[in-house]
């Protein structure tokens, strides 16, 4: 369990030191016991007060209905005691002008502001119906890895797109991101309370030198030190928070406010399974977290887009749904790939069997006309026109010198005619 007094953002101003777990404060905040004096009255003429849903150091947020459009929202109003302040004030102030920048799914939206008529200044906002995340925490421990990556990475999207904007949190802890469920049952992040935002290099600096800021648990070294902060501090709170989720506990804890300060900025984290024994995670898990708890800003990631790249490679199985296969029974998972068919001999098939037999139909039909044709020319060819008869083979005589037809007939006629010509003599 959480202390509660380490988990509101407290406020140390310059030179005093908190005694044990009581953090301090400059103001004097009323802390409604039994009636609240807001519940049944309207706000500035347009919200209805229902009840009070949540109350922190600063702040008291009650759940209300906007009557002009019929839909329930949440007021956050700054106490009394700090709305006379002025720093308070303009650090309110700046949290209203800093939402108004930031349009994500994973950001509370903020849509109007005000002041009360006895001076207290509110906001108005979607009303969440879920948890904090350190109510899941404090309900089940650590949060299994399959349910924690999907957050993780939602709340990465996030302070990007906060970032992005040159906004930083500094006030990041499990008790400002809220955790609901959506219509397809998907656990959905949003991040709330940005009243320790600041904008980047060269805005306005609403703390005065010395004072911290925030809560000890998650405030990184530049926090503990009363030192400028960017955006590396919102890494260093997120690998806290990311510590948490998994093993159940933060890794610095003391036994007041400044021991853990101490800690945050001289000891290094615990190993994850020093902390939690049965933890099953890659290896690079741990090294991926525990770069976002380097103390000096410079070894950290340097933006959360390199560190969301780093977590999709580190978490098992990060943006990858569970593979199951879908049958009106009971889901299986799917199992490795079988091995290889035994080779079987190809078959015919029913249409390569019809081809080959129209194919021998059309061989044999080629074949008897061409039968025909033959017959046909043999049938009428004269004798004179016969090829001559070639032996069959086996011995083979010695070639004789056969005259052509031509010269026998010639020499019949000169034979003859010499005959005549005795007789005549």
């Amino acid at each position: 369990m959480t202390d509660d007094s380490e988990r509101d953002t407290v406020f140390v101003p310059t030179g005093q030191v908190p005694v044990g777990n009581m953090p301090l404060l400059n103001a004097n905040l009323e802390n409604f016991e039994g009636v609240d004096p807001f519940i049944g009255t309207q706000i500035d003429g347009k919200y209805d007060v229902l009840e009070n849903v949540g109350q922190g150091g600063m702040s008291v947020v009650y759940k209300a209905m906007q009557t002009a459009m019929n839909r329930v929202v949440a007021l956050k109003m700054l106490k009394m005691g700090l709305s006379s302040d002025p720093i308070f004030k303009q650090r309110f102030i700046r949290e209203v002008s800093l939402l108004g920048k930031l349009n994500h799914p994973n950001i509370v939206t903020v849509f109007d502001s005000g002041t009360t008529s006895d001076g207290h200044l509110y906001l108005a906002m979607d009303f969440l119906s879920g948890s904090t995340l350190q109510d899941i925490l404090d309900k089940s421990g650590a949060i299994p890895i399959q349910r924690a990556a999907p957050l993780i990475l939602q709340i990465c999207d996030a302070l990007n797109h906060a970032h992005k904007r040159d906004i930083i949190h500094r006030d990041l802890k499990p008790g400002n991101i809220m955790v609901e469920t959506d219509h397809r049952g998907q656990e959905v992040v949003k991040i709330v309370d940005f009243g320790l935002a600041k904008m980047g290099e060269g805005s306005e600096r609403l703390t005065r030198a010395g004072e911290l800021w925030g809560s000890s648990f998650y405030m990184s070294p530049e926090q503990c030190n009363g030192a400028e902060s960017d955006a590396r501090t919102d890494i260093y709170s997120f690998g806290i928070v990311m510590y948490q989720m998994i093993t159940g506990k933060v890794p610095f804890r003391g036994g007041g406010f400044m021991e853990t300060v101490t800690k945050q900025l001289n000891e290094p984290p615990p190993p994850l399974k020093l902390t939690k024994a049965d933890l099953d995670l890659p290896d690079m898990l741990e090294i991926v977290m525990f770069k976002c708890l380097e103390k000096a800003p410079e070894n950290r990631f340097q933006s959360v887009a390199d560190l969301k790249s780093a977590l999709q490679t580190a978490l098992p199985d990060a943006k990858k749904p569970d593979r199951t296969l879908s049958s009106t029974g009971p889901q299986r998972k799917i199992a490795p790939p079988p091995p290889p068919p035994k080779k079987v001999e190809p078959r015919v098939s029913k249409t390569s069997k019809s081809s080959n037999v129209k194919g021998l139909i059309v061989l044999l039909v080629v074949l008897v006309v061409c039968a025909v044709a033959v017959l046909f020319v043999l049938k009428n060819r004269s004798p004179a026109s016969a090829p001559p008869v070639v032996p069959a083979p086996g011995k083979v005589s010695a070639p004789s010198r056969a005259l052509a037809p031509s010269k026998v007939s010639a020499q019949q006629e000169k034979s003859k005619g010499r005959k005549g010509l005795s007789t005549a003599k």
